[in-house]
């Protein structure tokens, strides 16, 4: 990864992590710059940064109004279904274990034929042990209106049984 990135997701970090000694002029500097970066990091449709954007769910930046919409968006905007696969394949117990409803909405737009069948494989690869919660709060987000929907998530069932 480019040095210059690492620089920014260390201050985006920084900036949009919840804390409570800020003073007022302070919290919201950081707060408007931490977007603007964060923004401007999603833009470079590079997957490490990505990856390490994806550090951004949990729950100290929830804390700041918009931020993980907004980085959810720019996702969606700026990457491809399979950079994300890759992305949250490096990240998918900490996503997990951080902000497991983002994570579950996130991946929602991935239950599609093409891109299901791509991350099925990563899913299995991963065989992660948290993956039983995973599949439950993705339940909550699919329906029988995305093409895979329901049974996709039955199918991801059949396979954590499997590994047992």
């Amino acid at each position: 990864m480019k040095t210059k990135y690492k620089n920014k997701l260390r201050l985006v970090k920084k900036y949009l992590s919840w804390d409570e000694g800020l003073d007022e002029k302070t919290f919201n500097k950081y707060a408007d710059d931490g977007f603007d970066i964060m923004r401007s990091l999603a833009k470079t449709k590079d997957v490490e940064v990505l990856s390490e954007l994806l550090d951004l769910f949990n729950k100290k930046t929830e804390w700041y109004g918009g931020v993980c919409e907004t980085l959810m968006n720019d996702i969606w905007n700026n990457y491809t279904a399979d950079q994300i696969i890759e992305a949250i394949s490096v990240k998918f117990d900490y996503l997990i274990k951080n902000d497991l409803s983002r994570f579950a909405c996130l991946c929602n737009i991935l239950f599609n034929q093409e891109d299901f069948v791509k991350f099925r494989k990563m899913f299995n690869k991963i065989k992660s042990n948290n993956s039983d919660k995973f599949l439950d709060e993705l339940s909550k987000w699919i329906d029988s209106d995305y093409e895979v929907g329901l049974e996709g998530i039955a199918l991801l069932r059949e396979d954590v049984r499997k590994w047992k």
